[in-house]
């Protein structure tokens, strides 16, 4: 069974997003509303085409073999990749819900996550040459459990 499951309702999963909510007083806070994805939508990554992700991914997805040093960078890749997009999208999202122009929202709501954005492409490029290069002497500790 897959976790998605457990939080599906209908074929959707209810996936919050974050918008300014009109007053009665005309002020217009941000808060959360949901919104119904659909079960084929809501985990797809597309941060890589079909065939440079089959290429590049292929031991990990299907763990025929215990992973190599190199496998175990191209999961911390994908991880960060994943991880640097959802962030990416979070920014664009609320610059699209009006917060760039509410000096107290993009205080505490855009610019951390932008800060987050920037330190995670960081690692992303740090990772990125580490595979290039072969070197990964910076990465000492790697843990897994496999069954």
């Amino acid at each position: 069974m897959c976790w998605l499951e457990t939080i599906t309702f209908d074929g959707h999963v209810v996936k919050p997003r974050f918008a300014p909510q009109k007053q009665e007083d005309g002020s217009k806070p941000f808060a959360f509303f949901p919104d119904l994805v659909g079960w084929n939508e809501v985990s797809i990554f597309k941060g890589f085409c079909n065939k440079h992700d089959t290429e590049l991914f292929r031991n990990l997805d299907s763990l025929t073999v215990e992973p190599t040093v190199d496998d175990c960078m191209k999961l911390i890749y994908r991880s960060v990749s994943r991880e640097f997009a959802a962030k990416h999208h979070m920014v664009v999202v609320f610059l699209e819900q009006g917060m760039g122009h509410d000096p107290e929202a993009l205080n505490k709501y855009v610019f951390p996550q932008m800060a987050f954005a920037i330190a995670l492409l960081e690692y992303k490029l740090e990772i990125e040459r580490a595979i290039a290069s072969g070197n990964y002497d910076d990465y000492e500790h790697r843990v897994f459990e496999l069954e």
